[in-house]
């Protein structure tokens, strides 16, 4: 797929680094500051048992989009080509329902369990 979307917005095939050194300092803050949060919460899980996990989930799904769009961003304004940002997000999008789909298909279950559904 990603070939495909390569081919299609005519980007190059890239390297997972920062745009620049304002880029690599905000994704430096946003990856310690995910960190703790998601360790807070995890222990938030073991207390309050799991009820919590949803809020686990939702905060580790609001991260990732964070992270996508910060790089979506400075590709925007930074990058080269300027379909570099579009294929960021339509790369993420596409692994997303990738393993959303293997995910459903492999544990059926795993919604009742995530969402908590009996």
């Amino acid at each position: 797929m990603n070939l495909f979307l390569r081919r299609f917005l005519g980007v190059e095939k890239k390297k997972a680094k920062p745009i620049n050194d304002l880029h690599k300092k905000w994704e430096k803050r946003l990856s310690i500051g995910s960190g703790i949060l998601i360790f807070c919460m995890s222990m938030a899980v073991i207390k309050y048992g799991p009820t919590a996990s949803l809020f686990v989930f939702g905060l580790t799904v609001v991260i990732g989009i964070a992270q996508v769009l910060l790089r979506a961003g400075f590709e925007k304004k930074h990058a080269e080509n300027p379909n570099d940002y579009l294929f960021t997000i339509l790369e993420a999008l596409t692994n997303v329902m990738i393993l959303m789909i293997f995910g459903f298909s492999l544990f059926p279950d795993f919604i009742s369990f995530v969402l908590n559904i009996y």
